[in-house]
């Protein structure tokens, strides 16, 4: 049986830190997405998806869970706030405000709003031609922003298949020792079982790359999914990360297959 779990790491700068579980999840297979809804209340996605039940949303049983750790940081409050039948799995999420979270659905070429009070949800967008296979989406300054399988704009940087990125926010704690003329982009790496940290400068010019997760233990970050900065006091030197956890496969741990159960990592970034 998989599980699913939520793990807290150390300081990233401490070489590869080995997080530690803070919360299980036992009825999906993988979680898929995150997103902040007031401050220090997450939103996270999680299903049972596979090959044989992809095209039948009721089965696969996508689930919404809120976790809140607003009253306890190291053991957060977690409770289930639906299970929409719709949407075969939810992928990238983001908070529009505080009580709407807007979620992609890969599989229908649609975005998702969930009501963060009532757990109402409902299909807010489709557009096939524009979001097809869509993925990670990003919401700033009142419009959205999307991951997709084909479209025009400035390439800041190639490398590892991502599933999901986050932007650093102003005030970045990196900034401080890089120069505020920089960047930080945080990819979810998917079947790279790891996170890749791009550093660029603010007209999109990328300076550097390096694995900054993952890189030395392959049961740590198991096909991460979705990556999301912490807002709260304290949280702009930490990120968020979801992870699908091989279900298609289990992990090789020196000729060894390893099953490894969902997570929702946090990661210390300084």
């Amino acid at each position: 049986m998989r599980w699913g779990r939520i793990i807290r790491g150390r300081s990233l700068y401490e070489k590869y830190p080995r997080p530690r579980p803070i919360k299980h999840f036992d009825s999906v297979l993988g979680l898929s997405g995150i997103a902040e809804g007031a401050h220090g209340v997450f939103y996270v996605a999680g299903a049972n998806t596979t090959l044989d039940n992809i095209s039948d949303p009721p089965t696969n049983a996508t689930h919404i869970w809120e976790v809140d750790f607003t009253k306890n940081s190291h053991h957060p409050h977690a409770k289930l706030l639906c299970r929409p039948g719709a949407p075969t799995e939810f992928n990238g999420m983001a908070a529009s405000n505080e009580t709407i979270v807007l979620a992609s659905a890969s599989y229908q070429d649609s975005i998702f709003a969930i009501d963060t009070k009532t757990g109402y949800t409902w299909e807010a967008m489709k557009q096939t031609s524009l979001m097809s296979n869509i993925n990670s989406i990003k919401v700033s300054d009142g419009y959205f922003y999307d991951k997709v399988t084909a479209g025009t704009g400035q390439l800041i940087f190639q490398g590892s298949a991502c599933d999901d990125f986050a932007i650093s926010p102003k005030g970045f704690t990196l900034n401080s020792t890089f120069g505020s003329e920089y960047k930080f982009a945080y990819l979810a790496t998917a079947a790279g079982n790891s996170i890749e940290q791009v550093t660029f400068t603010k007209n999109g010019t990328a300076v550097g790359h390096e694995i900054i997760a993952g890189a030395e233990d392959p049961t740590e970050v198991v096909e991460p999914t979705g990556v999301f900065f912490g807002r709260d006091e304290g949280e702009l030197n930490k990120i968020y990360v979801t992870t699908g956890s091989a279900r298609a496969a289990n992990v090789d741990v020196n000729g060894t297959d390893v099953a490894v159960g969902a997570q929702l990592l946090e990661i210390r970034l300084s």
